[in-house]
């Protein structure tokens, strides 16, 4: 009678991606040791995660995985009398799932238009994002992008407030729909300027339209700034919202930015998120408050520019 032992390692080892894990097939051993194989365990490098065989076809998920990581894996056999060797390592493989949902939609309205923009999804599924779609609601109105994170959805109507959703998609897929934006109202009132730049914290840059709120340091964090809009790149007083891109850079760690008009409560919402070092920017439609002013309420330590674009006249 042949000895009993472990049996040999699986053999052809492969793996099927799927978003967060890879299905692993393998096949048997020739030599089983002389003893019934009764499970099988595959582990995945790096990260050291494992499915566990037990019946059924030669094959588990290995779950929990990073999309877009590298993994390769290895299959060991176990009968009554112990563990295989591990397996030949399966080719590299990258689990890919769709992107996550996009976030901060803002709608910057016009002329029977609204201009909306956003940022992109944290998570892009392990894939290269190669698109955006944005819906209108109410009308189902839609605009397109391959790349940009700002379209117009056009045909609008004069007068009627919107919210808007935003789609990515990559090479798997589209993931799921983004928050609603708060809504905003196409107007003919809108009055279009010339971009000017009216605030620029950094030291060494070129100054604002007016020479005011030039080089004016970083903003600390948990602070407010009251920055005067009203009187200053063409928006006139008698403005009630103005229309302006905000962006931030060099962040001394993740935060936001919270606009609003100066002399109303702060609210709890974000116009703006940015991680540590990043620069980030997005188009912002704010309500000018007591003196023109509009107030910026800073959550981590950051230098701060922004752009004049255009103003919505009181009425």
């Amino acid at each position: 009678m042949q000895p009993l032992g472990v049996p040999d390692p699986p053999t052809s080892v492969i793996g099927l991606a799927g978003d967060s894990q890879v299905v692993v097939s393998w096949t048997a051993p020739e030599n089983n040791g002389g003893a019934t194989v009764s499970s099988y365990t595959v582990t995945a490098t790096p990260g050291g995660r494992t499915c566990l065989w037990i019946t059924g076809d030669l094959n588990c998920a290995v779950t929990e995985l990073v999309n877009g990581t590298s993994y390769t894996f290895a299959v060991v056999a176990t009968n009554n009398q112990g563990n295989s060797a591990a397996s030949a390592s399966s080719a590299e493989i990258q689990p890919l799932g769709v992107p996550g949902q996009p976030t901060s939609v803002i709608g910057l309205a016009g002329d029977s238009q609204v201009v909306v923009s956003w940022t992109a999804p944290e998570d892009d599924g392990g894939s290269a994002i190669t698109g955006y779609s944005v819906r209108s609601s109410p009308s189902e109105k839609s605009c397109r992008t391959t790349g940009d994170r700002v379209c117009a959805v056009s045909g609008l109507t004069n007068g009627v407030p919107y919210s808007f959703t935003v789609i990515a998609t990559n090479s798997v897929g589209s993931g799921p729909a983004s928050l609603a934006s708060n809504a905003a109202t196409p107007s003919s009132k809108f009055v279009g300027l010339t971009p000017s730049r009216t605030l620029e914290s950094r030291q060494g840059q070129p100054t604002t339209v007016d020479g005011k709120y030039w080089q004016i340091g970083k903003r600390s964090a948990r602070s407010v700034t009251e920055f005067q809009v009203t009187g200053r790149g063409g928006v006139t007083s008698d403005a009630d919202a103005v229309v302006l891109n905000v962006t931030v850079t060099d962040p001394s760690a993740p935060g936001y930015l919270t606009i609003f008009p100066c002399g109303a409560n702060r609210p709890s919402s974000s116009n703006l998120n940015y991680t540590t070092g990043q620069t980030v920017g997005n188009s912002v439609v704010a309500k000018v408050g007591a003196g023109g002013k509009i107030c910026i309420y800073t959550h981590s330590a950051t230098q701060l520019i922004i752009d004049t674009n255009g103003y919505f006249p009181t009425g």
